[in-house]
């Protein structure tokens, strides 16, 4: 068999080289995504990508797909009357090239594999069928990493093609072409199957391709109305063009002092420049090798209306389809709406002009969930003397998306003209103080105070001592009042460079999630672990992170 191996490599030398696939599992790192062929793991049939190419050297044998009918891709070759080897034999295949700047990195997919036929033992110098996937190296494809070999070779429950039990799954070196090869063997002049015996044939009903892209994309042309100096209000914008060479621009985030605002897709020609799986823990899966546009021009709203008056930290930032990020914006704005104040209710008859002012502290106020803390400011007349046993009317929006404001306490100054509010402190919110001169009368003036609150995380390790390469179960929860449905906290290590996520998982109804991580060191060594929570719209909580676990690996 050793010198038909080389015969194998000088037939699909020549094929169109093709590239990479990866799991069923979510992406786990920045610069990796999913593609799915055929089919998504929730079954939707997914049309083969144009990156796959079928080549068939002799007939009988022929190579077809029927994907987006919600079929397989498949090879076969001969028939009852048998195949003439032609000295080198018969071909079929599905090879796959990546895009330019992409590389396979694990393969998964489900098949099955049937070589059974009347030929010789192994060994013998005729007649033997051989299925393989082999990785390109050097041009050439060597790298065999499935096979099955020899007459009477079965793989997978021909029954039900989509059997997890017909998973086959590998982690290359990472490389730009694969191929799928099935083909037979006989002394020239002979056949590789004698008559009345069921064909050759190889069937793949699934594939998830994990592709590696970790090139960020470039932005140039950066303007828009939210970089004027004048004061901003309303939802001005951030405009910019994008570009990315490998899996393409995906999406851009608009953050105020921290807190996501928006994120949105700015170019989708095609389709597939969407998450695939939507409601998982990852969106960073498509049903595409190149999913995105190279090219993409930008307009990310910046929607002031979501802040108090005042300044704030405005961040805008572009990803492409592999989850690697560019940052556009980074800068201080200035805020000032017009918003209409809520409706008074203070009950004080002080006539004089008075103002609200902070006792000398930032209008931001941070406080771990479930803990208290309490807001203290001031009011004033105009020549800075305290307004005393006045009302002030206290009002509240959870920093939700859609949250409305509600009139929650009326509280009265003091002999200094102090008063003091104790927030409620299990979501992030922004808590409004309202002085009327007269009782029902119009706000002569208002404060606005944004309370942080950073959600109670925890983490555990059901282990802290694993073996060199094993798998550590992690688990834990997060507590914030509002948490909505497919929330996902961040998994992190340590590493020597700061924190990096091996994993997103979604949490459950409950604030619980769990994730099982498969080592790669076999050095001994320590790894911290935890989870970090990071605000978004429907999130309101400031950027959280949990206590650190440590497991020992030796």
């Amino acid at each position: 068999m050793k010198d038909r191996i080389p015969r194998l490599r000088a037939l699909v030398a020549t094929a169109v080289v093709v590239s990479g696939v990866a799991g069923f599992a979510p992406a786990a790192r920045a610069g990796d995504y999913v593609a799915y062929v055929c089919k998504t793991p929730d079954g939707r049939p997914v049309k083969l990508d144009p990156y796959w190419k079928a080549t068939v050297s002799q007939q009988p044998a022929t190579a077809t797909e029927s994907c987006a009918n919600g079929g397989p891709i498949s090879q076969t070759m001969g028939g009852p009357g048998g195949v003439s080897d032609y000295t080198q034999g018969p071909v079929s295949s599905w090879v796959l090239t990546t895009p330019p700047h992409i590389a396979l990195v694990v393969f998964t997919a489900r098949r099955v594999v049937t070589t059974a036929y009347a030929g010789y033992a192994p060994g013998d110098s005729h007649n033997t069928a051989d299925w393989r996937i082999l990785m390109e190296s050097g041009g050439v494809f060597t790298q065999q990493v499935a096979a099955c070999q020899f007459s009477g070779c079965a793989l997978g429950n021909a029954a039900n093609p989509d059997d997890p039990a017909n998973t086959v799954s590998f982690t290359p070196s990472p490389t730009t072409a694969m191929g799928i090869f099935l083909t037979c063997y006989d002394t020239p002049g002979g056949t590789c199957q004698n008559p009345g015996v069921p064909r050759l044939t190889s069937v793949i009903s699934r594939m998830a391709l994990q592709m590696r892209d970790d090139a960020p994309p470039t932005v140039d042309g950066i303007g828009g109305t939210a970089l004027a100096a004048a004061p901003l209000s309303g939802t001005p914008t951030v405009d910019f063009v994008a570009q990315d060479q490998g899996a393409g621009v995906y999406q851009y985030v608009v953050a105020l002092d921290g807190r996501e605002t928006a994120r949105g897709t700015p170019s989708n020609p095609n389709g597939t420049c969407a998450d695939a799986l939507a409601g998982d823990a990852s969106d960073l899966e498509f049903t595409s090798l190149k999913p995105c546009p190279d090219r993409a021009d930008v307009s990310a709203p910046v929607d002031t209306t979501r802040v108090a008056d005042g300044v704030h930290q405005l961040t805008v930032s572009v990803r492409d389809a592999s989850g690697n990020l560019t940052p556009v914006v980074d800068r201080a704005i200035s805020v000032h709406n017009a918003a209409p104040l809520p409706a008074a209710n203070g009950t004080g008859g002080d006539t004089s002009t008075g103002a609200i002012v902070a006792d000398a502290k930032h209008r931001t106020v941070h406080v771990a969930y479930g803990k208290k803390t309490t807001v203290k400011r001031l009011l004033l007349d105009a020549a800075k003397r305290p307004i005393v046993g006045a009302s002030v009317d206290v009002s509240e929006r959870v920093d939700r998306a859609g949250a409305t404001w509600t009139h929650v306490a009326t509280v009265t100054t003091d002999g200094t003209g102090a008063f003091r509010y104790v927030p409620v402190s299990t979501a992030s919110r922004t808590v409004r103080f309202s002085y009327a001169r007269v009782s029902g009368g119009a706000s002569a003036s208002s404060i606005d105070v944004a309370v942080a609150v950073t959600a109670a995380m925890k983490i555990a390790a059901a282990s802290h001592r694993v073996k060199p390469r094993g798998t550590i179960r992690l688990s834990g929860s997060v507590k914030v009042d509002g948490l909505p449905k497919r929330s996902r906290v961040e998994v992190q290590y340590r590493s020597r460079s700061g924190w990096r996520t091996i994993s997103t998982e979604r949490i459950d109804t409950k604030g619980r999630w769990s994730f099982d991580y498969r080592l790669t060191t076999a050095r001994n060594t320590s790894i911290a672990f935890r989870s970090l929570l990071r605000p978004t719209a429907d999130i309101a909580a400031a950027q959280s992170h949990s206590a650190t676990t440590t497991v020992r690996v030796s």
